[in-house]
């Protein structure tokens, strides 16, 4: 039970670091950071094993990324595409990550039924994870190209 209380205020330990020091961190940037904490958050928690440590760990890394994560997503948009349009913006960009969000348990709940070893669902977490990094440098990267429309 500790340490999934550890993920809450992990978040707001996350949120309150990025407002102090990030005025010397371009939101890209703290971006890159998060997701990347968030997919070794993935790894440590399919190594964790019972171990109490890495438990620890994986608990503090997810919530410092996911408390992160919820300013970038503020942030780099703006950076990105600028403030016109702001709001249906960030509506366009926040509608799959809500319906991924309402998908997420039925699917892992579908594999752990189908995966008694957890070999399966284990490596969908760890991937999600990469493939969110990878998704957001793409995306970073195209905008700057501009690659991406509005």
């Amino acid at each position: 039970m500790l340490v999934g209380a550890l993920i809450g205020p992990m978040q707001v330990a996350g949120r309150v670091m990025e407002f102090a020091f990030g005025r010397h961190v371009k939101p890209i940037a703290a971006g890159t950071i998060s997701f990347a904490a968030l997919a070794a958050a993935m790894v440590l928690l399919i190594m964790q094993g019972g171990h109490f440590a890495l438990a620890v760990l994986f608990a503090l890394l997810f919530g410092w990324s996911n408390g992160v994560l919820t300013i970038v997503r503020g942030t780099v948009p703006a950076e990105l595409f600028g403030r016109d349009n702001y709001g249906a913006l960030l509506g366009r960009l926040a509608r799959p990550q809500v319906i991924a969000r309402a998908l997420a348990p039925v699917a892992v709940a579908a594999l752990l039924v189908v995966d008694e070893q957890r070999i399966g669902t284990h490596a969908a977490l760890v991937a999600c994870g990469v493939l969110a990094l990878l998704a957001y440098r793409r995306a970073v990267r195209g905008s700057k190209k501009g690659e991406v429309s509005r």
